[in-house]
């Protein structure tokens, strides 16, 4: 055979190769279907990560404001700190209020962050753990269908 034959042909047998190795393992899959306990607790993990992942997002949107409120506050202060007359006890008594204030807010918007990362971080393991155990799921659909049926006869 000549090369440029050689080189039209080696494509043509390379998909035909992948096309049998993909229908080899679609159906080496297809015998394997998870049961509908195994489809169902894939479901109620898959609603309480969707609703973990929302929370989360929730505080991401509530901490975004929290340090646009202390980047604000901050400024003010440093503001107030330039034009402060030191020899007045009444002016530098109000200053050091606003910025005990300004402190513990910080003070309680590190401590929800510390709290909100342990929560991101245990949301993250269950999303591996969901993935691991249900990525590669192969279900029939009447059982997702009778999962669904009986979540909205749980709702009424």
């Amino acid at each position: 055979m000549n090369v440029p034959m050689l080189k039209r042909l080696l494509p043509c047998a390379l998909a035909m190769l992948a096309q049998q190795a993909l229908a080899a393992e679609s159906s080496a899959r297809a015998g394997k279907f998870s049961s509908r306990e195994e489809l169902r607790y894939c479901m109620e993990s898959e609603a309480q990560l969707s609703q973990r992942k929302k929370n989360n997002s929730d505080y991401v949107a509530k901490n975004r404001a929290a340090l646009a409120r202390i980047q604000a506050e901050a400024a003010v202060i440093v503001q107030q700190q330039s034009v402060l007359d030191h020899s007045d006890e009444v002016a530098v008594n109000a200053l050091n209020l606003v910025i005990d204030q300004h402190n513990q807010f910080v003070e309680e918007t590190n401590a929800e962050a510390e709290t909100q990362n342990a929560l991101s971080s245990a949301y993250n393991d269950g999303m591996l753990t969901h993935n691991r155990r249900c990525a590669a799921m192969v279900y029939r659909m009447e059982d997702r269908k009778a999962i669904l049926a009986e979540r909205k006869a749980q709702q009424k």
